[in-house]
């Protein structure tokens, strides 16, 4: 798994603390602000990322809460649907 992130947003730091407690790999790219105006990386990475980061966990709970409250992650997940389809529909136009 890819990390694309900004080292410095709390949000990225949010989705590496929670990969880092489930104990999944993955590696990071560090793109310079603006380098997706020139093409170095995907906007859609970047959208993806913008987007999705928020809903890693609610704020109500921690790192625990993807094994502790499943029925509410279903449900959570069940709202991203529709805007997971769409992230995925732009991410295939820009590969």
């Amino acid at each position: 798994m890819t990390l694309y992130q900004f080292p410095i947003s709390h949000y990225c730091e949010k989705i590496r603390w929670a990969l880092d407690y489930k104990g999944l790999p993955y590696t990071t790219i560090n793109p310079l602000p603006g380098s997706h105006i020139a093409g170095e990386n995907s906007v859609a990475d970047l959208a993806a990322a913008a987007l999705l980061a928020p809903f890693t966990t609610p704020d109500k709970y921690g790192l625990e809460w993807p094994d502790s409250y499943p029925d509410e992650m279903e449900a959570v997940v069940d709202d991203l649907r529709p805007r997971l389809k769409w992230v995925d529909e732009v991410y295939r136009e820009f590969r």
